[in-house]
């Protein structure tokens, strides 16, 4: 039997794992409110979730895409959410507020261009803008990888959403593969490269603080 004929039965996998993904969020701010500390792990990707799913829903409207619309609003209210629980126990608010702040004037100005865009384009082009976006998320923790490497520590790197991460990436590469959708297949194989090299780090280097603040902290 041809491996496209799996097609649907891995696409479905692969959408309900997705939606299952955006679900490891609760298990960062579990600890967060366990350790009252968000001390160890950078706003980064936090922010960029949330702003990633600001924009998402801006292009599901473009799309015209009832299913998608639905489905992009849930994901941008548990980004929100986390953001929230992030901003809530974090112990740098200074840095924190100077990265949303940079945040909240992308999604402006790709709201605001997504407005402006010719009709005809905007779809393909804020699309080609998004997985520019998607990729700067997943890199995010590689960001801090010179003081990963300096302090042989990986506690930046939130192994949770990078498992699940990995997991569902192998599935829509998969699926990829099989609707020989080369977009999809190269979208993937570059998020698959990223995924790995933060597991890696995570193998190499202990996920410990420092003695003297690692009293109480645990990000699995």
């Amino acid at each position: 039997m041809p491996l496209s004929d799996y097609k649907d039965l891995v696409g479905t996998v692969a959408s309900y794992a997705a939606i299952a993904q955006m679900l490891s969020g609760i298990i960062m701010c579990r600890n967060f409110a366990r350790q009252g500390t968000t001390r160890g792990m950078p706003p980064t990707m936090f922010v960029m979730g949330g702003t990633l799913g600001v924009v998402m829903v801006e292009f599901a409207r473009i799309m015209k895409d009832a299913a998608m619309l639905r489905a992009n609003r849930a994901i941008m209210l548990l980004n929100l959410g986390y953001l929230a629980c992030y901003w809530y126990y974090c112990d740098d608010r200074p840095l924190f507020y100077r990265t949303l702040t940079k945040a909240t004037v992308l999604a402006a100005g790709l709201l605001t261009y997504a407005r402006l865009e010719d009709p005809a384009v905007v779809e393909f082009r804020f699309g080609a803008i998004l997985t520019v976006l998607f990729f700067f998320l997943v890199a995010s923790p590689l960001f801090s990888l010179r003081e990963i490497i300096r302090t042989k520590n990986s506690i930046s790197i939130p192994l949770p959403m990078v498992l699940s991460g990995t997991v569902v990436t192998l599935l829509w590469l998969l699926y990829g593969v099989m609707i020989g959708s080369a977009f999809l297949i190269f979208q993937n194989v570059i998020v698959l490269v990223l995924s790995v090299a933060q597991l890696g780090l995570v193998i190499i280097y202990p996920r410990t603080l420092p003695p003297e603040e690692s009293k109480g902290v645990d990000y699995l």
